[in-house]
This record gives structure tokens, sequence and C-alpha cells, in this order.
């Protein structure tokens, strides 16, 4: 980014100020819980196609809008968490006492996974895609590029599918226990 630097810092001081030290809406848990709802209902997969690995149930967004959640509940009373990295972010509120350091670690763990997903997923489509592929032969495809490998009686395929499973339901489950939902299984709205 070019410009007056100056400039720049008085800018960001004042978005932060304007973030950060508005008043604290009680709604906020409740708005975010809305918009995310919507995202994956409009937009998040079903209708027969794969799981959408950004916008599907405990993806790359619940990741995102739990950490950026919590940085807008606590940015004000610790002006380390004004970070615009998801990853930063997450280790902060670990280290704030805001986020418990286990749960931290599993959401960074499956955010790098679905990042890698998210990856390979366009290096094998040659195009900005984020949904898995339902047809087995490309899934089967897009799991030994991501390393998978049979293993016993289980495909490559089988293999990536239950991690995917496993990061997925343990991020939604982490979601749904910092936005106070009652089902940990899926997003209530």
């Amino acid at each position: 980014v070019a410009g007056d630097p100056a400039l720049g810092e008085a800018f960001l001081a004042q978005t932060h100020r304007f973030v950060y030290e508005s008043p604290e809406q009680a709604d906020l848990a409740e708005r975010i819980q809305a918009m995310r709802h919507r995202l994956e209902t409009e937009r998040g997969g079903g209708g027969g196609r794969g799981a959408h690995v950004k916008l599907g149930s405990g993806g790359i967004v619940d990741i995102e809008f739990l950490a950026q959640y919590l940085q807008l509940r606590h940015g004000r009373s610790h002006p380390d968490l004004r970070t615009p990295g998801t990853l930063e972010a997450l280790r902060g509120l670990a280290t704030q006492g805001l986020l418990p350091p286990e749960d931290a670690a599993v959401l960074e763990e499956s955010y790098r996974f679905l990042r890698r997903v998210e990856n390979r997923l366009r290096i094998v489509a040659d195009l900005s895609v984020n949904t898995l592929p339902a047809a087995p032969a490309k899934l089967e495809k897009l799991a030994k590029r991501m390393g998978y490998r049979p293993q016993g009686d289980d495909s490559a395929r089988e293999r990536f599918q239950k991690d995917y499973a496993a990061h997925t339901g343990r991020v939604r489950a982490i979601y749904n226990r910092v936005f106070g939902t009652k089902d940990a299984g899926r997003l209530e709205s």
C-alpha cells in the first residue's frame, strides 16, 4: 500500500476508535450469529454439492467470525488483540485467557488444514473454488493432492473425508460453545 504514512496511521487510529471504543453492543453475538447463519444457509453448501470449505458448517468463516467476535468484544480492554490476522488473533485471545489455549490450538490447526484444502481445490480445479467435489473420483484426486494415501480398507478419499469431518466438527463445536448455543453440533439461528 502506498501513500502518506502519517495519513495511514491517522486512518487506522480513527478506525480503532470507531471499532473498539464504541459502546458495547448487547446484541453483538446474536447479530454475528444471524449473519453467519445467513451466509451458511444461502451460500454455504448443500443442494447436492459437496461441502463448502469456507462458508459451510465448521469452515474457515466459523473460525474467522469467532476470532473477530472475541476481538470486538475484548479489543477495547486488550489493545494487543487489534490485529487483522486470524491466527495472530487466536494466539492473542489464548494468551489473554479469553479463549482456552486448547480451543485456540484446535482452531489454528483446523484453520491451517482448511486453508490447505482450499489451496489444493484451486490447484485441482485450476480456478477459484471453495466447494469439495461431490464426485468420488474428484474427491479422491483432491485427497491425494493433500497427501492422503489408501490405508487398510480406507481409500485416500475416505481418510480425507474423516479428517475433514473431524476438523469441521471440532470447529463448529467450539464456535457454538463460544456463542453459547445449546446444540454444539449445529449453528442455531
